[in-house]
C-alpha cells in the first residue's frame, strides 16, 4: 500500500470501477422512480436504457476489477479475489439487442436525438 501512488493503472481501474457504480446506481434510482410514477409499462422506454445500461456495466466493471486485481495479487489471494469478483458482478441473463432495438425505434418514432 505505501507504493500505491506509483500504481496509477490500478487507481485508474478502481475509478472506472467506482464511476460505473455510481452511475449505475443513479440510472436505476431514476428508472424505479419513474417506474413508480408511470407503471412499469408508462416506463419501459427507460427501464430498457437502465437494464442494458446495467447489462454493459456489468462486464466493464468485472474487467476493471480483473484488471486491477491482477496486477497486484497473486496465488491464493489473487484467486479468492477474482472468485468475490465474479460473484459480485454476475448478472441475470439479458436480451440487450432487442432492448437496444426497442431504444432505437422509439428514438426514430419520435425524431429525437439525443435524448
Amino acid at each position: 500500500m505505501m507504493k500505491l501512488e506509483q500504481e496509477q493503472e490500478v487507481l485508474m481501474h478502481i475509478a472506472d470501477m467506482a464511476i460505473r457504480t455510481f452511475v449505475a446506481e443513479s440510472a436505476l434510482l431514476r428508472a424505479w422512480k419513474l417506474a413508480d410514477q408511470r407503471g412499469e409499462s408508462g416506463a419501459a422506454f427507460e427501464l430498457d436504457i437502465m437494464r442494458t445500461w446495467l447489462y454493459d456495466a456489468a462486464d466493464s466493471i468485472n474487467k476493471s476489477g480483473k484488471d486491477a486485481i491482477n496486477a497486484f495479487a497473486d496465488g491464493d489471494e489473487q484467486r479468492m479475489m477474482l472468485l468475490g469478483l465474479k460473484r459480485f458482478t454476475k448478472v441475470e441473463p439479458f436480451n440487450s439487442k432487442e432492448a437496444k432495438r426497442r431504444i432505437a425505434d422509439k428514438l426514430i418514432n419520435d425524431n429525437r436525438y439525443p435524448l
